[in-house]
């Protein structure tokens, strides 16, 4: 164990915090900057277990991907003396577990914790990401006066997170690991998990902070795992007198035993949650949100380099959101428009892209990342590992209906459109234009048209407060044989305006045939040769634009995040670089294409030919 004042990894330890099952927590100064960080230290008795380690590892490779008021940062990850840790922000407070039968924590103040919970689960599974062990203790609560309780929450501990489409196995050598009393049913049998398994959890997580009991307290796992199976939840308010019978009907749904009877988002449960309490013990209510979906898509489906079997699942439009008018061209002839058995929809071209039998499921998350600059930078301080960007007040985007604005048919019959998203939440306002798509199959049309939606969604929830979102540079839509690929531009100003505005960016790139997300870790088999043929391609475009020879070669180093607004064109691949990486702010963005010849060689050949058309 380390102790106060020794020197780890260059930082200066202060205290031990805590341990787990997972890691031993200390609070450290920063080796170079005036701050405190969090130390996470894997157990001694881990070291040379592969799976603790493993699970360390992915902690800090998926957490770190993921930027938002309501989750914790990472920092910084490395080995030191054979020692693996990962430095987080310190968030000085408690956690929700602490606070579970309080008298201190009234129904209003725990639906607002949940409410803080569901908009950074929202965010991780819009970014292709499952938490998979939420529960009061992976819950920071912080202070922030700003809030209506003077608090800010953060979910931590993505230690068994996985990315959605590396599958939904959660067993090792037959144990489960996520924390039974609130994992749900479908993680005990062999079906698919997505992300309502986190929905699950977080109301399981509510529960116990409105009665300060598990949802099943019975004495043995086993017990636990039946009951979860089998067992209808008990009525909060039978275990808490005083509560409304509203709030039963809520964790009801949200504890539905099938996934598909559950709320499609966190935030879709929290605010119901929010309106019954609030209806029931004051305070402002809460209005009732078009949902914008958290991941716009069917709750599984096969990676992206396979075909989905028995057509897609419809997504319906969220209310309030333009719906596109359908386009039906001469490609939707009386055969193929054939109904799919049990959904309803248009099957597509069938593409022979071949799958080992070895196929995960996938959860439908399609990865839609808005970039934000150093405007995340928020307070600093955790109860336990971790703090998080500034407060945020995620309000849904509202719209007025959109206009069609292409016609010329592209794919199979999408239609180029755009819609006008505006709204005001009280600290953001927005009117931005965003790119959309007509006609084509109308499972493939929703779950691209949402995913741009969740893009702008995130844009606004980071955003800070005094802020609006105008339309940036030109958005590109492109519609290919195969592929639906969108850029998405805003320009943020905040009043009273301070500088030019920044520049934000989104990519969206889906399969065309089968409503799949692309992402580079799809594109490249071996991830490491595509980075790397991606920089050195970056580095021989680069001085051609407006960034020219003496751009900052930072950003042209092999690593995902350099290169993940990437959009499919039919020249190549469009790398758009955010505002001031590798030139100046003012420079405008900077974007090369990469001829897909010059990627032959690395490219995953199914999905070659997809982009390809």
């Amino acid at each position: 164990m380390l102790q106060p004042g020794a020197r780890f990894a260059g930082y200066r330890i202060v205290r031990r915090i805590g341990a787990g099952g997972m890691g031993v927590v200390y609070l450290a100064e920063h080796p170079r900057l005036p701050r405190q960080d969090v130390l996470k230290l894997l157990p001694a008795d881990h070291l040379a277990d592969a799976g603790f380690r493993g699970r360390f590892d992915r902690e800090a490779e998926l957490a770190a991907r993921l930027r938002h008021p309501n989750i914790v940062t990472v920092h910084d990850r490395g080995v030191t003396g054979g020692q693996p840790w990962i430095a987080m922000e310190y968030v000085p407070g408690t956690d929700a577990a602490a606070l579970a039968g309080s008298p201190q924590l009234g129904p209003r103040r725990a639906a607002h914790i949940i409410d803080d919970a569901a908009r950074g689960l929202d965010h991780a599974h819009r970014n292709g990401m499952l938490h998979r062990d939420v529960k009061p203790a992976n819950i920071l609560v912080t202070a922030d006066p700003d809030r209506e309780f003077g608090e800010r929450a953060l979910l931590t501990d993505f230690g068994i997170a996985r990315l959605a489409r590396e599958g939904t196995d959660l067993t090792r050598t037959g144990d489960v690991i996520a924390t039974v009393s609130y994992a749900a049913p479908e993680q005990f049998t062999a079906g698919p998990v997505d992300h309502r398994a986190d929905v699950y959890a977080l109301g399981c997580t509510l529960f116990v902070l409105l009665t300060g009991e598990k949802l099943f307290p019975v004495s043995s796992t086993a017990a636990v795992v039946n009951a979860h199976l089998n067992a209808a939840p008990p009525a909060a308010s039978d275990r808490a007198p005083g509560l409304p019978p509203a709030i039963d009907a809520v964790l009801y749904r949200a504890l539905s035993k099938n996934p598909a009877d559950r709320y499609d988002s966190c935030r879709a449960f929290s605010e119901e949650a929010l309106r019954a309490l609030e209806s029931a013990f004051g305070g402002p209510p809460t209005p009732a949100r078009p949902d914008l979906p958290h991941s716009p898509g069917p709750p599984t489906h096969t990676s992206a380099r396979s075909r989905l079997s028995g057509g897609p699942h419809h997504d319906s439009p969220s209310p309030g959101w333009p719906t596109p008018t359908r386009s039906v061209t001469s490609s939707d002839s009386a055969s193929s428009a054939a109904s799919v058995a049990g959904t309803g929809q248009r099957r597509v071209r069938k593409r022979p892209i071949v799958v080992g039998t070895g196929a995960l499921l996938l959860a439908a998350a399609l990865t839609a990342t808005a970039v934000f600059g150093t405007d995340n930078a928020g307070s600093e301080g955790t109860a336990d590992p971790t703090a998080a960007p500034a407060s945020d007040t995620g309000t849904p985007v509202s719209s007025v209906p959109g206009t069609a604005t292409g016609t010329t048919p592209a794919g199979d019959g999408y239609t180029e459109a755009r819609a006008e998203a505006r709204g005001d939440n009280g600290d953001v306002s927005w009117n931005v234009l965003i790119p959309q798509v007509n006609g084509g199959t109308a499972a493939v049309a929703d779950r691209f048209n949402n995913s741009v939606r969740a893009a702008l969604q995130d844009q606004i929830d980071n955003a800070p407060a005094s802020s609006k979102l105008t339309s940036g540079p030109p958005n590109q839509l492109h519609i290919g044989a195969g592929v639906l690929s969108a850029l998405l531009t805003t320009a943020r100003t905040s009043d009273p305006p301070s500088g030019e505005p920044k520049k934000l960016l989104a990519t969206i790139t889906i399969n065309a045939d089968n409503a799949d997300p692309i992402t580079l870790r799809d594109l490249f088999p071996d991830l490491d040769a595509g980075l790397n043929r991606l920089s050195d391609e970056a580095e021989r475009l680069l001085p051609e634009t407006a960034a020219g020879p003496d751009f900052d070669h930072r950003a042209t180093r092999p690593r995902t995040e350099n290169f993940h607004h990437w959009v499919a064109t039919d020249k190549g691949m469009a790398i758009h670089f955010e505002e001031g990486s590798v030139a100046p702010p003012g420079k405008r963005l900077i974007t090369i294409t990469v001829p897909w010849r010059a990627l032959a060689d690395v490219l995953d050949p199914a999905l070659a030919e997809v982009l390809r058309g």
